[in-house]
């Protein structure tokens, strides 16, 4: 953990709870000069409770207690919001959490009158947590002296109300998602205790913690809050032998300050900065910056930890996933924003600490496969451009400087997480000069200020997502509008709902009508579709994605409905969901890896949708894809032989690129030549149109190579099935003759 670079206020409220209720005896009077407040009632006992009122009074004058009851009157139990007082608690049944002992207008006395509401304040009081303080006084037992994650439950809970969500999105669930989780159990296997019951509780740290005494300080509550400051594992076990000690798993109150409710174990780092008047010499004022926030250093406390945990058994440690070198242009790990309030909840559920969904995105083409890469290679291998034979995906992140590069400000939408989130919060004002990349520590040049490197940007849960915990997207609606047109009209892809995040990027860029509308002097050998086009393949009927030659039908195989909706919200194809095409195919389950075979067991994770309407087998995908892959090569081959019967320089073909750069050349190819050897891409770049819409590739395909052979459509082309066999299968011929008729 870092070090402080300046001087902060200790975390002291959580181990002030067993001072606060065990050290009263010594400082407060039993004669009777405070009594209970009858009107509050008794607990489930017979105990009397005091009232908050009761509590304040006695332990903010207490040198031990008051930091406790400042930050208890700041924090959010007390100071709930602006939709919660007393008349709304008790008219609408919320009381039982928001003021279950009554007594919150007893507190207005300490509150500023602007944090008061006009109908009275609610608040969760000490005895809703602690139990009726009748019996204590300083001297006497309190029932629940030291509560646990339970009694953060009774409220924090999978009951809370739906009128909840819109304020708290992410707080449904918290208690059974923590009660779940690895956190809850973190002291060991079998012994993973968050209870208040005694009886309970975990023996003492030999009994049952393997990896020995060090560990205290991320497995247990205890060890987490004594040890906060020491970082180093043996300093830690020359002061803490484990001898006499009781020692709980990680509870709600180890993160979270239980007295100032909103506040986290850590705080965040700030700098200040001297900002100069206009002679370079007086001081103006001091800025102050962000260096890390609350919760990346509560988080980063113990999971930036890589010498307690790198001989454990731990493949790697977050240090080597969870950071980028701003001096290189490989990509060594994700990039956090470790100023941001939700460093780690923007792509983590922090509660359930669930990561089946981060370990599957990071095998995925957003993470440009970098978890694969770690898998193969070791915890240390990058991603680099050298890499994009192998793994396609990388070149949408390493090709380009997607974030600071000169011109490439419309990439940013799709490219980074920034331009993502930004496009799909709000896209009929999105502004590419409005996305912050500082974040990144673009590094440059002392001299010359040219921009040397920074960190690469993928495309993380926010990108998609506005919270991590629900998986709620940043899109919402039926339709999407693509960005091109077709003969004039927009085009509207019909009740594909969630997958609308999937079909904002992949929904391609251009079409036919964009090659048609293109002269000479624009032609482009990126073609008008752009990388990854699945989308546009998909919805080819009302895209239209490649070039269509005049007089040719082309159709299209029906995967675009799988999942979609009709006008009522129902079902289209029974049995394939409502999110859409792209999600239910590539999403079953929320299945993050955006993989339709899973390559470990070799079956198709999806295979219950392509099974409601026919049979489908990993070979069959596999043949086709090679087919596929195969077709796309004699196309580019078709595509060199004219240009050599042209007399193109032959030495200077050599290679996919160059044959591809030689196409904009217009005293070699015309224009109808450029158009159709821009279908290539429509083979090539959808890695799944054999999947997507293998008809329409397959005719686009077929037409392309017959229209270049021959300058006209014979209907009929014959391949060599010694060198293309694959083609010839994948496009219906005779494997014997290569003679293919069309689709």
């Amino acid at each position: 953990m870092r070090r402080r670079l300046l001087t902060l206020v200790p975390f002291a409220a959580v181990a002030l709870m067993v001072v606060l209720l065990q050290g009263c005896g010594s400082n407060r009077d039993s004669s009777g000069a405070i009594t209970t407040t009858d009107s509050l009632g008794t607990d489930a006992t017979g105990i009397s409770y005091a009232g908050a009122a009761t509590c304040i009074e006695c332990h903010e004058g207490k040198s031990w207690s008051a930091a406790a009851v400042s930050g208890y009157l700041a924090g959010a139990h007390v100071i709930h919001s602006d939709h919660i007082d007393q008349e709304t608690a008790q008219a609408d049944g919320c009381a039982q959490c928001h003021d279950p002992i009554a007594d919150g207008r007893s507190l207005e006395a300490w509150l500023d009158s602007s944090a008061i509401p006009t109908a009275g304040l609610a608040a969760v009081t000490c005895e809703a947590c602690h139990g009726a303080g009748g019996e204590h006084y300083g001297v006497g037992p309190m029932p629940n002296p030291l509560p646990g994650s339970d009694t953060c439950g009774k409220c924090h809970n999978d009951a809370l109300p739906d009128s909840h969500l819109p304020h708290h999105p992410d707080a449904d669930s918290i208690y059974e998602r923590y009660a779940a989780s690895a956190h809850a159990g973190s002291a060991g296997p079998g012994r993973s205790e968050y209870s208040t019951d005694g009886s309970k509780l975990n023996g003492h740290m030999e009994d049952h913690l393997p990896f020995g005494h060090s560990c205290v300080k991320c497995h247990t509550h205890e060890g987490a809050i004594e040890y906060l400051e020491v970082d180093d594992g043996a300093a830690i076990a020359a002061i803490d032998d484990g001898s006499g000690k009781i020692y709980t798993s990680m509870q709600c109150k180890t993160c979270h300050d239980p007295h100032k409710a909103g506040k986290l174990l850590e705080p965040a780092i700030h700098e200040e900065h001297p900002v100069y008047k206009d002679d370079g010499v007086t001081l103006d004022y001091l800025e102050v910056t962000t260096i890390s926030s609350s919760e990346y250093n509560t988080c980063a406390n113990c999971h930036d930890q890589e010498a307690f945990h790198l001989t454990k058994n731990v493949a790697w440690s977050m240090l080597e996933t969870h950071g980028d070198d701003p001096n290189t242009t490989d990509i060594e790990g994700y990039v956090i924003d470790e100023t941001a309030e939700n460093a780690c909840s923007a792509c983590h559920d922090v509660h359930s600490a669930n990561i089946t969904i981060n370990q599957q995105w990071a095998k995925s083409g957003h993470a440009a496969e970098i978890a694969l890469v770690k898998e193969e290679l070791g915890p240390d291998a990058v991603i680099s451009l050298d890499d994009e034979h192998e793994r396609h995906s990388v070149l949408a992140f390493t090709e380009i400087n997607n974030a600071f590069a000169e011109g490439r400000e419309t990439c940013q939408r799709c490219h980074t997480t920034t331009g993502a989130k930004n496009y799909m919060s709000d896209p009929a004002n999105y502004d590419p000069a409005n996305n912050d990349f500082s974040h990144l520590d673009p590094v440059y040049d002392e001299n010359t200020g040219e921009l040397l490197s920074n960190k690469v940007e993928m495309l993380y849960c926010g990108a998609c997502h506005t919270s991590a915990t629900t998986g709620d997207l940043a899109v919402s609606g039926a339709d999407i509008v693509l960005d091109y047109t077709y003969g004039g009209e927009e085009i509207i892809l019909k009740g594909v709902n969630e997958s609308k995040a999937c079909l904002t990027c992949h929904g391609g860029w251009g079409n036919n009508d964009s090659l048609v509308a293109m002269d000479d002097a624009a032609r482009d050998f990126h073609g008008v579709l752009h990388h990854g086009p699945a989308g546009a393949v998909l919805f080819a009927e009302e895209t239209h994605a490649g070039y269509e030659f005049a007089g040719q039908v082309y159709d299209s195989t029906p995967h675009d409905i799988i999942g979609t909706t009709d006008a009522n919200g129902n079902e289209v194809v029974p049995g394939t969901g409502t999110a859409g095409p792209c999600v239910a195919c590539h999403m079953p389950g929320k299945n993050h890896s955006n993989s339709v075979v899973d390559v470990e067991s070799m079956t198709i994770n999806s295979e219950g949708v392509c099974n409601s309407c026919h049979s489908m087998t990993v070979e069959i995908l596999e043949a086709a894809n090679k087919g596929r892959k195969q077709t796309a090569s004699y196309i580019m081959e078709v595509v060199k032989s004219v240009l050599i019967d042209l007399d193109y320089p032959e030495a200077d073909l050599g290679g996919l690129k160059p044959v591809l750069v030689a196409t904009v050349n217009p005293t070699y190819l015309s224009l109808d030549q450029f158009r159709a050897a821009m279908n290539w891409w429509v083979v090539y770049d959808d890695f799944g149109a054999h999947a997507h819409n293998p008809t329409y590739v397959k005719q686009i395909a077929f037409d392309t190579i017959d229209y270049l052979e021959n300058g006209t459509f014979t209907g009929t082309i014959t391949v060599d099935t010694a060198a293309w066999l694959d083609t010839v299968n994948w496009l219906g011929g005779d494997p014997t003759t290569g003679v293919v008729t069309r689709p």
